[in-house]
């Protein structure tokens, strides 16, 4: 066990160099990994075959690292020592998770956050990667979770294929995947470019995994899986109904729909996940929201409550993230960010908003120092007027307790 988390250790010691190593570097070698597009076409959509829905449950438990329910078609494989051995590393890493840092994300979200739970609605989370475990810790009452990154979603891990051929190699990658996000808040670009490609284990090809761990551990119960596609319109159907002569020229965009309740909850809640640049244009061949009609139409039928942004890489500074910046102001009703989203001048200058402040605002990382916002500083120091609040956890880049902040922008029309 003990060499087992070294291993871990160096793992992400070198993803943590490697993702550092260029902070002296221009720009736009984090843009690029940030507007990149993973494949949104017919790849995505390839027949999934009809499974018991229990199933889905049952999948998430063992990638999760959990004894599966009564009746699991995949208990027979919890003797296997690999398995065992992942199960065995997974809880102690997510005890702590559960033990000091969730507990004090939910109860701040349950004094900080009742009004926009109170109303459920949909969630907008941009930038996610494959983070459900802030959106539910924050948002549990949504009904609609739509994430969006540019990884790929991936396929349905296929268990049985799993357990039989080298289970070791794709659960330590696995959960190699998490450690950052478990230990530091937040996942690295590099590092999900390369384990969720297929580089590390050609069976791990997208985000779904995460996902499913992030559902099992959060003690939601997956109820189904589905791909959908973007009709022109906007419209969300299921994949299966489009139509294509020829499937090397089909264009439609594609996703994936998950449903789960939470324990203890009736309320069956959705999740929708699509690769994808959100910039205004094209980048590097991939088409951007101005080339994008059935996204860009999809995001504006969207009736947003809330909107999460948490080390999103600072891209809605800039000028080329313009509709998706102005999107948000326009729709959302409530917004929960770091200083890595929106840019606090614009929600000035908007007047819209009545914002609060929590945590301290000890500046950009180094990766992203050119984004400091002296506006954001003044209204962080004890004598700028503003109240604010304690932040009892750290997020986003700057993960540390003490050095995190947060702020809560919320229509001034609510108030009156």
């Amino acid at each position: 066990m003990q060499k087992l988390y070294v291993y871990f250790s160096l793992i992400i010691t070198l993803i943590f160099l490697g993702s550092c190593g260029g902070s002296k570097n221009n720009n736009n070698q984090e843009d690029s990994t940030q507007t990149a597009q993973a494949n949104t076409s017919n790849n995505n959509k390839s027949k999934q075959p009809k499974v018991d829905p229990r199933t889905y449950n049952d999948l998430a438990r063992y990638i999760a690292g959990l004894k599966g329910e009564p009746g699991s078609k995949y208990a027979q494989y919890e003797s296997d020592k690999a398995w065992q051995t992942y199960a065995q590393y997974t809880n102690a890493l997510w005890k702590k998770i559960a033990d000091e840092k969730l507990p004090l994300m939910i109860d701040w979200q349950k004094q900080e956050l009742r009004k926009p739970n109170k109303k459920g609605g949909t969630l907008f989370y941009p930038f996610s990667g494959p983070d459900f475990l802030h959106a539910s810790a924050f948002f549990p009452k949504a009904e609609q979770t739509v994430m969006m990154g540019l990884e790929p979603i991936g396929s349905l891990p296929n268990v049985d294929e799993i357990a039989k051929n080298k289970p070791q190699n794709y659960l330590n990658n696995l959960i190699a995947s998490l450690n950052s996000v478990l230990n530091f808040s937040f996942f690295k670009t590099k590092e999900m470019q390369y384990t969720f490609s297929g580089h590390a284990d050609k069976r791990l090809n997208g985000t779904l995994p995460v996902i499913l761990f992030f559902m099992a551990r959060t003690n939601h119960k997956v109820l189904g899986y589905e791909k959908v596609a973007l009709t022109k319109n906007g419209s969300v159907v299921s994949a299966s109904e489009i139509k294509v002569s020829n499937p090397d020229q089909d264009t439609t965009y594609y996703g994936t729909k998950l449903m789960y309740q939470a324990k203890g909850d009736d309320t069956k809640r959705e999740l929708y996940y699509f690769s994808t640049n959100l910039a205004d244009r094209e980048y590097d061949g991939m088409p951007g929201l101005l080339q994008r009609e059935d996204l860009l139409n999809y995001i504006n039928n969207l009736s947003i409550n809330a909107t999460f942004l948490k080390s999103a890489s600072y891209l809605l500074y800039k000028p080329y993230f313009s509709i998706l910046r102005r999107t948000i102001l326009k729709k959302t009703t409530y917004l929960l960010q770091d200083d890595s989203g929106i840019p606090s001048k614009y929600l000035i200058e908007d007047n819209k908003w009545r914002i609060t402040f929590y945590g301290t605002y000890a500046g950009p990382i180094a990766l992203f120092a050119n984004y400091f916002q002296p506006e954001l500083k003044s209204a962080f120091e004890p004598l700028s007027g503003e109240k604010v609040k304690p932040l009892p956890f750290g997020i986003g880049y700057q993960f540390k307790e003490g050095t995190s902040n947060l702020m809560l922008a919320r229509e001034k029309s609510l108030f009156e």
